[in-house]
């Protein structure tokens, strides 16, 4: 919402003329069958998931690190 509300230009997007933020978060328990790259990859996938689903907002990745899941927040 700070980043919202600062109204910073953004000239160069295709998308919209303010920056806006959207983020994805994972959290992962350390295993022998649980890596590093997967826990990665499911921040990345929830971050995708949040500008899909309209940019602006966390998204959280859920238990199983290969999937994010509906939890959702409005950024």
């Amino acid at each position: 919402q700070s980043i919202q509300e600062l109204a910073l230009p953004h000239a160069g997007s295709k998308i919209g003329d303010r920056v806006t933020l959207s983020v994805g978060v994972a959290t992962l328990m350390p295993s022998d069958t649980r890596s590093m790259e997967k826990f990665i990859k499911a921040a990345d996938e929830a971050l995708y998931l949040a500008k899909t689903r309209g940019r602006n907002r966390v998204e959280q990745a859920g238990a199983d690190p290969d999937e994010p899941d509906a939890l959702e927040q409005e950024a």
